[in-house]
């Protein structure tokens, strides 16, 4: 037998977090009868909602354990740049460390992502007017990418974003310019063909910012024609939610009916919360009520089945990139030196939690 028993505050206090709100432990009862007691993580409520969760890996000591004890599945990020920066040499370490860190703690691994068409080293650019080195190029980096962690990668997120252009460095996707949509085919059957055992998604965003529904309509065609192929499992979609987008959620749950025509589970495959401003009790607890709302709705949609956190803690998201400013699920305690949980951190878990108390 299993109970999940809700307790006060008083057994989640961590330093000024008194107003988290209430935490969860698991009660269960062995073989002989007696009970043991535990926190209840965000692995345990997969049993709540069907919905697995996952963590993109950065594994410092710190994060360790917490990654370890608090996700089924971890996501390895093993872009073009970080795994082949100059042509065929390529570089696997932090993702070997990844992947064994997982083997050694009996979770699941993703493999984030293969191509991502404006996200290329330059060497690559620059073959772009010959069509035919070009594909052979991308060929080559998926077998040698995918025959590294063939039988032990859960999914791949195959191809990101196709057609999508860098508002920064105003690359456009290289692939799709110099191939045109094939090469989005040829992707996924060479993963398929070389990886049969592993789910493939393809990944994108919905724009949450206005009324353009062309990003949209963009994807549902293309998961149609993959579907159609045999070569997609699921569509993964990116949510950066902002404290300060009023209309997310509709959008959100609109898009989340639209999506269901396709057939196949989504995957939100990046999910954070900016804060926007400096971290505060006050603005903490803001980006908690912010996540609950938008964890209700991926959970009453009925077709997400995974959620991908993007970075654990503050001083990563901090890291990854100016718009994920505090986003992370936990924080750096200055006087323990140690990672503490936010308030998103405890609304996700209770959120999820509720339709199993």
């Amino acid at each position: 037998k299993q109970y999940i028993i809700q307790v006060t505050n008083d057994l989640v206090s961590t330093n000024n977090y008194n107003e988290l709100g209430t935490a969860l432990i698991i009660a269960e009862q062995g073989i002989a009868g007696y009970w043991t007691w535990r926190p209840t993580t965000l692995k345990d409520t997969e049993k709540a909602t069907g919905i697995e969760q996952g963590i993109l890996l950065n594994l410092s000591p710190k994060a360790q354990p917490i990654t370890a004890v608090q996700f089924k599945f971890g996501v390895s990020y093993i872009g073009w740049p970080y795994t082949e920066a100059l042509q065929n040499q390529f570089t696997f370490g932090d993702s070997d460390y990844d992947y064994d860190f997982a083997k050694q703690h009996n979770m699941e691994v993703g493999g984030h992502m293969l191509i991502w068409g404006f996200d290329t080293p330059d060497w690559v650019r620059q073959k772009s007017n010959s069509p035919d080195i070009l594909r052979q190029i991308m060929i080559n980096h998926i077998d040698q990418i995918v025959g590294q962690y063939k039988g032990r990668t859960n999914y791949w997120v195959v191809v990101n974003e196709a057609g999508a252009k860098s508002q920064s460095s105003g690359y456009s996707d290289v692939f799709l310019n110099s191939l045109g949509e094939q090469y989005i085919f040829d992707a996924f059957q060479e993963v398929r063909e070389k990886d049969p055992s592993a789910k493939l998604v393809y990944g994108d965003y919905l724009n949450y910012f206005n009324k353009d529904e062309s990003r949209k309509i963009f994807i549902i065609d293309l998961v149609l024609k993959l579907k159609q192929r045999g070569l997609i499992d699921a569509l993964g979609l990116q949510i950066y939610g902002r404290m300060d987008n009023k209309d997310l959620l509709e959008k959100l749950k609109i898009d989340l009916h639209d999506l269901r025509q396709l057939g196949i589970p989504i995957y939100i495959n990046e999910f954070s919360v900016v804060m926007l401003r400096e971290s505060s009790q006050e603005s903490m607890l803001t980006q908690a009520e912010v996540t609950k709302k938008i964890i209700i709705t991926l959970k009453e949609s009925g077709i997400v089945t995974k959620i991908v956190h993007w970075g654990l803690s503050d001083d990563l998201t901090n890291k990854i990139s100016g718009n994920q400013a505090n986003a992370g699920l936990f924080m750096l305690n200055g006087s323990t030196n140690q990672l503490v949980p936010k308030p998103n951190f405890f609304a996700i878990l209770s959120t999820l939690n509720e339709s199993n108390q």
